[in-house]
C-alpha cells in the first residue's frame, strides 16, 4: 500500500520527521497540509504550535494550543505546551492555571512541576516556587550530576564541624546569582568548597564565604554533606524580601583591572554592549539579536561602545561598521570581564552571565541579610529569635 499525501497522519507524520532534521520550514508546511485535511487533528496541531513558539512565534502558537487541549483536554503534555507558550508571552495566571492543568492529570509530571516553578517565582509567589522548582532533581539528566549520595545531601541540620560542598549546577549567570547565599552557610560550617563552571573559577576564588574555590573538571575534596548551589533559595525560605547578600559581593581584580584599562576607551559614556548568548541554548531568540539592532546606540552623543560578547558573535563586528571597541573576543575568562565592566558606565545585555556580573558589582541600596538568616549551623540553643530555615529538624531537602 503507498503513502497518502492527502491522509492528515502521513502529513503531520512527515511534519515530524522533518522537524526532527531541523528543516523547520518544511516542517511547518506539513502540519498546515494536515489541518488543512483535519482542522481540529490533535497532534498537528500541538506539534504546530511547539514548532511556532520555539521559533519565537509566541503569538501564532497560543491558539493553536488551545485548540489542542480543546480537541483533547486530557493531554498532559498539551497542557504544559499551553502553560510554556503563556509563560513566553508573560500571562503567569494563565500559565500557571495550564500547568496544574497537566499536573492534574499527571501528577508526576517533573518539567511541568519545574516550569510551574519559574512561572510562580516570577509572579512572587516564591515560597510555593521554589518547592516546585526543586522537582528538577527528580529528572535523571539532573540526578546523575549529583557528587554524593543522596543522603549524604545536605537538609537542613547543623553545620557545626561538617565540611559542605556547594556545586554549581546550571549556567554561569545562575552561579554568579547565587553565590550570595555562601556566607550564610560559612558561619555554622567547618569549611566551605565551591565547585563551580571552569571560566568563573579565577573570579571567585576570594569570594566571601568560600573556603575553597574549585572548577567542574577538578576532582572534589572530602566532603561531609553537599548542596546544590541554586536549592539554597529553597533551604533559607527566600522571599523578595529577605534576599541574603551584601550590595556588593564581587569585585574585579586590581591588576587585572589596570591591566585592561589602556584597551579602553578613555572619554565619554562607556557602555558595553552583549547582544547574544549561547546559540545552542532552547528559546536563544527570545533573547539574542544581531548586532545591527543596536546600531543606533553608535549615533548617542558622547557614548563609547564596548564589545563584551565572546566568538562567534564578535565576528559581527566587522560587518556591522558601528564604531565600537572589540574587547570581547579577547576576554579569557570573566575575571577578565569583571575588570572591564568595573571600568564601565553603563552595561547593556541579553545574557544573564554578564547582567548578574554587573549587579554583583554594583553598590546599590535594599539588599540586606535579615537577621533572621544569620544564625545557620548555629547550635539551636544560640540560634537568634526567629530564625527560619528549612529542614532544621532533618527533614529531607
Amino acid at each position: 500500500m503507498g503513502i497518502d499525501p492527502n491522509d492528515a497522519d502521513t502529513c503531520n507524520n512527515l511534519g515530524c520527521t522533518f522537524k526532527e532534521a531541523r528543516r523547520t520550514d518544511e516542517a511547518e508546511q506539513r502540519f498546515r497540509q494536515a489541518l488543512a485535511i483535519d482542522p481540529k487533528h490533535p497532534q498537528a496541531l500541538f506539534n504546530l504550535g511547539n514548532l511556532l513558539a520555539n521559533s519565537g512565534r509566541v503569538l501564532e502558537a497560543v491558539p493553536l494550543l488551545e485548540l489542542s487541549v480543546a480537541v483533547r483536554p486530557e493531554w498532559a503534555e498539551a497542557h504544559f505546551s499551553l502553560g510554556s507558550a503563556l509563560h513566553d508571552l508573560g500571562d503567569l495566571d494563565r500559565a500557571v492555571t495550564s500547568y496544574r492543568h497537566a499536573l492534574a492529570i499527571a501528577p508526576n509530571y517533573i518539567l511541568a512541576h519545574v516550569c510551574l516553578g519559574l512561572s510562580l517565582l516570577l509572579h512572587g509567589d516564591w515560597i510555593a516556587g521554589w518547592e516546585e522548582y526543586e522537582w528538577r532533581w527528580r529528572a535523571k539528566e539532573f540526578r546523575d550530576t549529583l557528587p554524593g549520595p543522596p543522603e549524604q545531601r545536605w537538609d537542613g541540620s547543623e553545620l557545626v564541624g561538617r565540611d559542605i560542598l556547594v556545586f554549581a549546577e546550571q549556567g554561569l549567570g545562575d552561579t554568579l546569582q547565587f553565590v550570595r547565599y555562601l556566607p550564610l552557610l560559612h558561619l555554622g560550617s567547618r569549611q566551605v568548597f565551591l565547585q563551580c563552571q571552569p571560566p568563573l573559577k579565577r573570579l571567585l576564588s576570594s569570594i566571601e564565604g568560600a573556603d575553597v574555590v574549585i572548577g567542574t573538571d577538578d576532582p572534589p575534596p572530602r566532603f561531609d554533606c553537599y548542596v546544590p548551589l541554586m536549592s539554597l533559595a529553597r533551604m533559607f525560605e527566600t522571599t523578595p524580601a529577605h534576599i541574603p547578600g551584601k550590595s556588593v559581593y564581587l569585585s574585579a581584580d586590581t591588576a587585572l583591572r589596570h591591566r585592561w584599562k589602556p584597551r579602553l576607551p578613555d572619554h565619554g559614556l562607556r557602555v558595553g554592549l552583549a547582544w547574544a548568548g549561547n546559540p545552542e541554548k532552547t528559546k536563544d531568540c527570545f533573547r539574542s539579536m544581531p548586532l545591527a539592532a543596536l546600531a543606533p546606540l553608535g549615533r548617542v552623543p558622547g557614548a563609547s561602545l564596548v564589545s563584551l560578547q565572546p566568538e562567534p558573535q564578535a565576528s559581527e563586528l566587522r560587518a556591522a561598521g558601528l564604531p565600537i571597541t572589540d574587547i570581547g573576543s579577547k576576554l579569557g575568562d570573566f575575571a577578565d570581564t569583571a575588570a572591564v565592566v568595573s571600568q564601565l558606565d553603563l552595561v547593556i545585555t541579553v545574557d544573564t552571565a554578564v547582567a548578574h556580573l554587573a549587579g554583583a558589582m554594583v553598590n546599590r541600596s535594599g539588599f540586606f541579610c535579615p537577621p533572621h538568616l544569620t544564625g545557620v549551623g548555629w547550635p539551636a540553643a544560640d540560634r537568634p529569635n526567629g530564625m527560619s530555615m528549612r529542614g532544621s529538624s532533618g527533614s529531607s531537602a
